[in-house]
């Protein structure tokens, strides 16, 4: 949700359509809907629609299977078809962040940890020279996380 949220709002910040010091999702976001305010296009309705349906689809997957793990990547078969049953019908706000050539993106419910990992090199995933750089896994337990899901479960409500 925060990668989405990010794209977004940088892209509006290079058009100067959006303050810059103005980031921060749960304040922006679900507190107020600055963007609303300042009459450019809402995230909200669409962040919280694809909370929910992805908060069902991966609540019935790890039923399933305990050891779920879902992919962007190509190269892990399951994790991948984890990966699209889970964004059909949201791949176009989806690969704003995580299309081809983008950030791929790796979560495994088994550690509970979320991976992302992105070129910052060379001119595309084919490249062999390309540098690949991979961020720090996190926890999906982290404080920053609970922050968004209540932030998310508080607006759910409100709708």
């Amino acid at each position: 949700m925060q990668n989405i949220w990010y794209s977004d709002i940088d892209k509006e910040i290079e058009l100067h359509h959006w303050p810059r010091q103005c980031r921060d999702i749960n304040k922006y976001l679900f507190d107020i809907d600055l963007a609303e305010i300042i009459g450019v296009k809402s995230l909200k309705n669409e962040l919280i629609d694809l909370y929910n349906t992805f908060s069902r689809r991966i609540t019935i997957m790890y039923h399933q299977d305990r050891y779920l793990r879902i992919s962007s990547h190509y190269s892990s078969y399951l994790a991948r078809a984890n990966y699209e049953l889970l964004i059909e019908g949201y791949e176009k706000i989806v690969d704003r962040v995580f299309g081809p050539f983008k950030k791929e993106l790796e979560i495994d419910l088994s550690t509970l940890t979320y991976k992302e990992s992105y070129e910052t090199e060379g001119d595309s995933y084919i490249d062999e020279d390309s540098i690949i750089e991979i961020s720090t896994t996190i926890k999906v337990e982290n404080d920053e996380v609970k922050t968004l899901v209540k932030s998310l479960e508080k607006s759910t409500q409100k709708d």
